[in-house]
């Protein structure tokens, strides 16, 4: 069962259209195994970039520096401008 990646394709849909025009993304995203039945939902930096570039342009999507140490090499810190 591939939830994480289910629900992640939803989601660039729903930011796009939540944001105005000029609206950036930015957060913290999850690189976990993404075959979790339950949250927190990951995926890999490709996979995010593949789900994003049709609606944003791709700022920064790049290994979280200052992760918590039980978090780390966990996340990615992504910056994104809707197109």
């Amino acid at each position: 069962m591939r939830i994480g990646i289910t629900l992640s394709r939803n989601y660039p849909i729903k930011m796009s259209d939540l944001l105005n025009s000029s609206g950036i993304l930015a957060g913290v995203l999850f690189t976990i195994d993404k075959n979790r039945s339950e949250p927190p939902f990951g995926g890999t930096i490709e996979e995010y970039r593949k789900l994003f570039e049709p609606l944003f342009k791709i700022e920064t999507l790049e290994p979280c520096y200052n992760s918590v140490p039980d978090r780390k090499n966990k996340e990615v810190f992504i910056q994104f401008k809707k197109k």
